[in-house]
């Protein structure tokens, strides 16, 4: 019964799914299979270049024109208020999360060598 159920449903498949590749046909399972095995080795790269790439963004995020427009904002509205907003960013941003991917790194056995920013 299970053998007819299988030869049924591959029966069915043949003519839902009209895809073909050298006499194969390709179903939805067989195109996720294939998409699994090619995406498997780009996330095994996202996994090294990720982290340095949050640690550089950081940096690029702490001296963008956002934040010295924000800094110029803060010293027009209150001069007195002298707050450095690059420096608030480093210290409250980019340092907490330069060590926790540093301590993750060490973790999974990887190369450190991510830069603070500021």
């Amino acid at each position: 019964k299970i053998l007819t159920m299988t030869i049924e449903a591959a029966a069915k498949n043949r003519e839902r799914f009209p895809l073909k590749l050298f006499g194969f046909v390709i179903t939805t399972q067989l195109l996720a299979t294939w998409v699994g095995l090619a995406a498997a080795p780009i996330m095994t790269s996202a996994k090294t270049v990720a982290p340095p790439m949050i640690s550089v963004g950081c940096r690029l995020f702490a001296q963008s024109r956002l934040v010295h427009s924000l800094q110029n904002q803060v010293m027009e509205t209150n001069p007195e208020l002298h707050m450095n907003v690059s420096l608030l960013i480093h210290d409250n941003l980019c340092a907490p999360l330069d060590s926790m991917i540093a301590s993750h790194m060490a973790a999974t056995g990887a190369a450190t060598g991510v830069n603070g920013c500021g």
